[in-house]
């Protein structure tokens, strides 16, 4: 959200028109009226190049007077129309590169161009959308190291509704649909990419990482109806109701498994892709800071009311099909 306020403030002034002089007549007894070629005199964006990082959303404004009536405006990229308004025009760059911005007057008569300037648009990368994976081989696809952070969430979609605030902490409080245009997005900025969320298979497999207990790190010891006890096979390996303080944590704190892979138990519950049968839900699997040990088994599976909607304790983790 800064980075959006941030551009929209430098650029709400970027787009100066010239104004329409007065027109004259050889015969004195008429009166002299707008001509389009010779009133409007240009059309000019300030600077020439403008610069913002990949996922910006950035928004062009203009101020224009005396304009004559019969006329129309477009903003475009390229080929592609991005507004047709009379003075705004929004994007959000998916793909990095240089993109010739344009704007135009048009007379509707004849859908001549009366009017018109450019500027160049760069959009570089962005390193806070960085996503890190680890090749699982026997699966066929890259699994996301870590949850999703509030930081490559912010990069990619430019706002942060997480409850439990930080730039390396789980993305948190988003619903279904917002995850999926997060997917939409990266898979649009990067060629051949095709990232998606995990199917519940895939998860436990990813999880277990070739072992066969109840967490990768050994089996659990402690009566599962027990309110929450201390569960020494959780205490290095996961973030859950007896050593979280019922927050969630940066990710990466606790050991990994044999794959690589951080926090599959504890912190943030992970939506994958698969519907419960029964509930008609949104699968999540790993458990959360304020869960008990046994909710954060690999072969649990989050079925509460909360686990389909925004809530502080869920999150996800994307895979990325290996090419």
């Amino acid at each position: 959200m800064m980075l959006k306020l941030q551009i929209q403030r430098s650029l709400s002034f970027l787009a100066l028109f010239a104004l329409l002089l007065p027109g004259c007549s050889d015969d004195d007894n008429e009166p002299a009226g707008p001509s389009l070629e010779d009133d409007i005199v240009s059309v000019a964006i300030l600077p020439s190049t403008i610069e913002a990082p990949l996922f910006s959303e950035l928004t062009f404004e203009a101020t224009m007077s005396n304009i004559p009536l019969n006329v129309r405006y477009e903003w475009s990229l390229g080929e592609t129309l991005i507004s047709d308004s009379q003075n705004q025009a929004s994007h959000v760059f998916l793909s990095t590169g240089n993109f010739q911005l344009v704007f135009k007057v048009i007379d509707n008569s004849d859908n001549s161009v009366v009017a018109g300037a450019a500027a160049t648009v760069v959009i570089t990368p962005n390193p806070d959308a960085v996503i890190e994976f680890a090749n699982i081989d026997e699966l066929g696809i890259a699994f996301g190291k870590y949850e999703v952070t509030q930081a490559q969430w912010s990069a990619v979609m430019g706002y942060n509704h997480s409850i439990q605030e930080g730039r390396n902490r789980p993305v948190e409080n988003i619903e279904f649909e917002e995850i999926r245009k997060f997917i939409e997005r990266l898979n649009a900025s990067e060629a051949g990419a095709h990232y998606r969320l995990p199917s519940v298979e895939e998860w436990e497999f990813a999880c277990r990482a070739g072992t066969n207990t109840d967490f990768y790190s050994g089996n659990m010891t402690q009566n599962p109806e027990a309110f929450c006890t201390v569960e020494m096979a959780l205490q290095d390996v996961a973030w859950h109701c007896n050593n979280s303080e019922n927050v969630t944590h940066d990710v990466g704190l606790k050991d990994e498994n044999s794959f690589g892979l951080f926090d599959m138990h504890g912190n943030v519950w992970e939506m994958c892709s698969d519907i419960d049968v029964e509930t008609e839900r949104k699968v999540t699997k790993g458990g959360s800071a304020l869960d008990r040990p046994y909710q954060c088994q690999v072969g649990y599976r989050g079925n509460r009311d909360y686990n389909v909607s925004r809530w502080q304790y869920l999150g996800f983790r994307l895979v990325k099909e290996i090419e």
